[in-house]
C-alpha cells in the first residue's frame, strides 16, 4: 500500500514539472501602417452671439405708424424699416378725423411721415417696439453678424492665436461640423469659478448654415475644438503598437521578420505619429502572446510535505 502511495506521488511530480517545462510558441499580430491626418486638440464651451449690436433710433418724437421687418430678417443699410408720424402729424391726423376722412385725408398729404432707415447691413436682432407704439427713443437693434465666444483657460492661451482654424458643433447637432476663424483674443482676463479665462470670439464660416441644416440662433450652446497639433496624410500605428513609448526612437519588427528603427511622434488619440523608418502600407508584428518564462509554481511534493 506504502509502495502504491509513493508511485502516484512520483507521477504526479513528474507529471509538474513536464508541464512546468514547456514553452509555447509565441503568436505575433500583424498590424498595417496607415495614411491618416492626425490632430491633437483641446475643446470648450462656448455659444452662438451677436457680432455688434446697432440701435435703430426714433428720428423723432411720435407714433410708429408700421414696422417693415421682422426679427430675423435680414437687412441692407438705408433700407426703410419702419414709418411714424411726429407728434405734430398724430395731433394734426388724429383731429382731422373727427371732422371726416376729406379733412384727414388733407391733413396726411401736408404733413408727410417720417421714414427710419437702418444705418447698417444686418439682422434684426430685436424690436423693442410695436405699431402704433410711441416712440422717442431705441426702435429695434440690428446685429452685424452672428459669432461664436467662449472663454479659455489662462494655461491653453499659449495654444491659440488670431486666425487660426477651429472646428465648431452645435449641441443641437452634435454629429455635424462646421468651421471657424479665431478673429479675437480678449486682453484682459475675468474669473470664472476662480480660474482666470479669456474670452475668445470666433468668426463663423460662410457654409455654416448649410452644413449643419439651418442658421444658428442666438444663444445656442456649442463645442469649440482648438488644434494644438496636425498632420495631413501622416503615418500612424495604434497606439498599442509600441506600449507607451511616444516621441522616442523604437525597434520594431517588420512581418518579413526585420528588425528596423523606427522614430515616433506624439500620440494622436488611438493612434501614435511615425515620423520616420516605415512607409504606408507596410506590415509590423506586435507580440500577442508569450510563454517564454517558464512557471513557477510549487512543486505538489513539496505542498504534500508542508
Amino acid at each position: 500500500m506504502k509502495l502504491k502511495t509513493f508511485n502516484l506521488i512520483l507521477l504526479a511530480l513528474l507529471t509538474f514539472v513536464s508541464c512546468s517545462n514547456e514553452t509555447k510558441e509565441i503568436q505575433y499580430e500583424e498590424v498595417k501602417v496607415e495614411e491618416r491626418t492626425l490632430v491633437r486638440s483641446f475643446e470648450t464651451s462656448g455659444s452662438i452671439e451677436y457680432k455688434k449690436l446697432v440701435e435703430i433710433m426714433a428720428p423723432v418724437e411720435g407714433r410708429l405708424e408700421k414696422i417693415l421687418v421682422e426679427e430675423g430678417e435680414k437687412v441692407e443699410k438705408g433700407q426703410v424699416v419702419a414709418i411714424m408720424s411726429s407728434t405734430l402729424r398724430v395731433k394734426m391726423i388724429d383731429s382731422a378725423m373727427h371732422v371726416g376722412k376729406k379733412e384727414k385725408d388733407f391733413w396726411e398729404k401736408q404733413l408727410l411721415p417720417t421714414k427710419v432707415y437702418t444705418p447698417t447691413s444686418g439682422e434684426v436682432y430685436d424690436r423693442k417696439l410695436g405699431e402704433l407704439d410711441f416712440a422717442n427713443n431705441g426702435i429695434m437693434r440690428i446685429s452685424t453678424g452672428k459669432v461664436v465666444r467662449a472663454n479659455v483657460d489662462e494655461i491653453d492661451l499659449n495654444k491659440i492665436k488670431i486666425n487660426q482654424s477651429v472646428s465648431i458643433s452645435l449641441d443641437v447637432a452634435s454629429d455635424k461640423k462646421i468651421n471657424g476663424i479665431i478673429s479675437k483674443i480678449s486682453q484682459t482676463s475675468k474669473k470664472v469659478s476662480n480660474v482666470n479665462v479669456y474670452e475668445v470670439e470666433i468668426e463663423l464660416a460662410s457654409d455654416a448654415k448649410e452644413k449643419i441644416g439651418f442658421d444658428p440662433k442666438y444663444g445656442m450652446s456649442v463645442t469649440i475644438e482648438f488644434p494644438i497639433e496636425k498632420y495631413e496624410h501622416a503615418l500612424a500605428l495604434p497606439a498599442r503598437a509600441v506600449d507607451s513609448n511616444f516621441g522616442t526612437k523604437v525597434k520594431l519588427t517588420k512581418s518579413t521578420g526585420q528588425r528596423i528603427d523606427v522614430e515616433l511622434g506624439n500620440l494622436f488619440g488611438d493612434y501614435v505619429h511615425v515620423k520616420s523608418g516605415l512607409a504606408k502600407g507596410d506590415v509590423i508584428l506586435i507580440e500577442k502572446f508569450s510563454n517564454k518564462q517558464k512557471s513557477k509554481r510549487q512543486s505538489p511534493l513539496m505542498m504534500l510535505v508542508k
